[in-house]
């Protein structure tokens, strides 16, 4: 999978395993007849950034493992697909040293946005209570600002008149991102988008 330290390796290892962790307890909870409907609140939400403040002043380690988890086998795949693509991309630019710093930084200033919004910005519905960031949404799409910033003319597929702009899959991503996301939480798409600004702010 390439060569010893290689930052985009270590990365999708650390956001495979504990996926299948995760998965892993979850099929215990089926197996030995315990109620599945807790495993959320058991198990899952000490992984996932919780947007109450209160909530996450007892489990701080969350502005971490949020951005390293996932629930859906479809969500991590997707997730890992986009990543490799832009993060092999901004090694074979930058080097070894840039990714994880982005993938880092943009997954905690988009979780400090998504905590701090939650209390900013009105909701359709009214106040949400108990909802939580989980994904390394913000953080890849950190590292495909980052990458289109420092290469936006980057082409992908050459054998397609000439190739893709690196730009226009990066614009393709944040639409499919965004109409993912549910429109009743308004700051998880502010989340996103913090983590796109500072990936480009890192390369800036």
């Amino acid at each position: 999978l390439g060569a010893d330290g290689n930052a985009l390796v270590n990365l999708v290892v650390v956001n495979a395993v504990l996926f299948v962790l995760l998965k892993f307890i979850y099929i215990i909870y089926q197996l030995s007849g315990m109620n599945v409907n807790s495993f959320g609140p058991t198990v899952l939400d000490w992984f996932t950034l919780p947007a109450s403040i209160e909530k996450l002043a007892t489990r701080p380690w969350t502005l971490v493992t949020f951005m390293f988890t996932h629930v859906e086998i479809f969500h991590v795949l997707a997730n890992m697909l986009w990543l490799w693509m832009f993060g092999y991309i901004l090694q074979d630019m930058t080097g070894n040293r840039k990714l994880v710093p982005v993938y880092l930084l943009g997954g905690w200033i988009g979780g400090l946005v998504f905590v701090i919004s939650h209390y900013l910005v009105p909701h359709p519905d009214g106040q949400v209570a108990g909802i939580a960031l989980v994904g390394a949404n913000a953080s890849i799409l950190a590292v495909a600002v980052a990458t289109t910033s420092v290469a936006p003319d980057y082409r992908i597929f050459p054998m397609i008149n000439g190739g893709i702009p690196l730009w226009i899959i990066t614009a393709v991503y944040i639409i499919v991102n965004f109409a993912g996301m549910p429109v009743s939480s308004p700051e998880m798409y502010l989340a996103q988008i913090s983590g796109g600004v500072t990936g480009f702010m890192f390369i800036y």
